[in-house]
């Protein structure tokens, strides 16, 4: 009797079986072989690409950032706005900066007005009559254009104690006695100006003046009075003073100092002639002449308001 025959484990499967497992290798084989050549494919563009840092070289996208579940809600609140910085100063820059000069403009007149006062010296040629120095006081106008074209328009008044000498003897023995004279004068002034220092100015001024002279009705040493009527004399000067102004407050008050002579000229009026006068008793009397001012010597002080 003939042994039995031994088959394999894979013949005694079922064909079923067989038949997938067959598919199922087919189709590993197939599967290799698309990723082989996928992969072919990804190396050949990897060598045709440029490289990174080149132009043309398509920008690497950051990845996303991990989304935490713990991190907070973002506020909806609108972002504040820092307030601008404010202009910087130039005492707090280090080195200071540098600040260009403004160019010299065209200036328009300039009016600077200023209250004087002063003593005024006025002599005469005539040993008959003299005069007392006087308080002089006044205002005038400063008329700026450049600092060296500058003019000056003024008034000032004085009054001078009037001396006789004891020749006039008027009546019994009584002096004549002649109130003091009251002297108005209107000028008007060049005043070409040096300034010595951002506040300090020198100035030399020429010019004219107009004086009016007032000669009141004289009395008696005795106390009796008169009836006479008033005289008055005017005459030219010609004027010459040489001054100073300094800024007290810069841009806001002005102090000045002068010195200013004038020569008189052209001496006219009643005041230059003989007149009469009479007393309470109905007696005439013969007054003299007054005698015509020769030169004036008068220092002032002013204070002025700059603009």
């Amino acid at each position: 009797m003939s042994p039995p025959l031994r088959c394999s484990r894979a013949a005694r499967r079922p064909w079923p079986q067989r038949l997938s497992l067959r598919a199922l290798a087919l189709l590993g084989l197939l599967l290799g072989s698309l990723t082989l050549a996928r992969g072919a494919t990804a190396t050949e563009e990897r060598d045709a690409a440029p490289p990174p840092g080149e132009p043309g070289a398509p920008a690497e996208e950051p990845a996303p950032p991990e989304e935490s579940s713990d991190a907070p809600e973002p506020s909806r609140q609108p972002p504040s706005v820092a307030p601008p910085l404010p202009a910087p100063r130039p005492e707090e820059q280090d080195p200071a900066p540098y600040i260009a000069p403004e160019a010299p403009s065209r200036r328009a007149w300039i009016a600077l007005p200023s209250a004087d006062v002063g003593l005024s010296f006025r002599s005469t040629d005539s040993d008959a009559v003299s005069y007392a120095p006087g308080i002089s006081y006044g205002g005038s106008v400063r008329l700026e254009y450049w600092w060296f074209i500058a003019g000056r328009l003024g008034a000032h008044q004085s009054w001078h104690a009037v001396e006789l000498s004891p020749a006039h003897a008027a009546l019994d023995g009584a002096l004549l006695q002649q109130p003091s004279v009251e002297v108005t004068t209107l000028y008007a002034r060049l005043e070409p100006t040096w300034p010595l220092t951002d506040q300090l100015r020198l100035y030399l001024g020429l010019g004219l003046g107009w004086s009016r002279s007032r000669f009141r009705s004289p009395s008696l040493s005795s106390g009796r009075p008169l009836e006479a009527r008033e005289r008055s004399a005017v005459n030219l000067e010609w004027t010459a003073s040489l001054g100073g102004w300094w800024e007290l407050i810069p841009r806001w008050l002005l102090l000045g100092a002068s010195l200013d002579y004038a020569l008189a000229s052209h001496a006219s009026g009643e005041a230059y002639g003989s007149a009469q006068a009479f007393s309470q008793d109905g007696r005439r009397l013969h007054l003299p002449s007054m005698a015509p001012f020769a030169d004036r010597w008068t220092p002032e002080l002013h204070l002025g308001i700059a603009p």
